[in-house]
């Protein structure tokens, strides 16, 4: 079954004005940073400022140089905190559009 032409119209239009980041496959391992639990006004995150890990400075690099500041990699959101040298996560919502709920990916 196809979908009716305005659903199709509707969905490119989306993807035209709200751009998704395909999520991204990391090619360092992030679990072997140091990530501290911190809370802050949009809620809970993870901080990393491991700079003596080769991990953290990969990443790092990653960051700045390719990904514009921040990913969407392995059910987390990435950033560079604006002092270039520690890198924060959170985990990705997953939107249900059946249910409208956010709720927090079980990465």
């Amino acid at each position: 079954m196809t979908k009716p032409k305005l659903s199709r119209e509707i969905e490119e239009g989306v993807k035209t004005y709200w751009p998704v980041s395909e999520p991204v496959k990391l090619p360092f391992n992030v679990s072997k940073m140091r990530w501290l639990q911190r809370h802050g006004k949009k809620g809970s995150f993870e901080l990393s400022d491991d700079l003596g890990n080769p991990d953290h400075q990969a990443l790092l690099k990653f960051l700045v140089d390719y990904a514009g500041g921040c990913v969407n990699s392995e059910g987390f959101f990435y950033w560079v905190f604006p002092d270039g040298s520690v890198i924060g996560r959170k985990p990705l919502l997953k939107v249900s559009w059946k249910s409208q709920k956010s709720v927090r990916s079980e990465a």
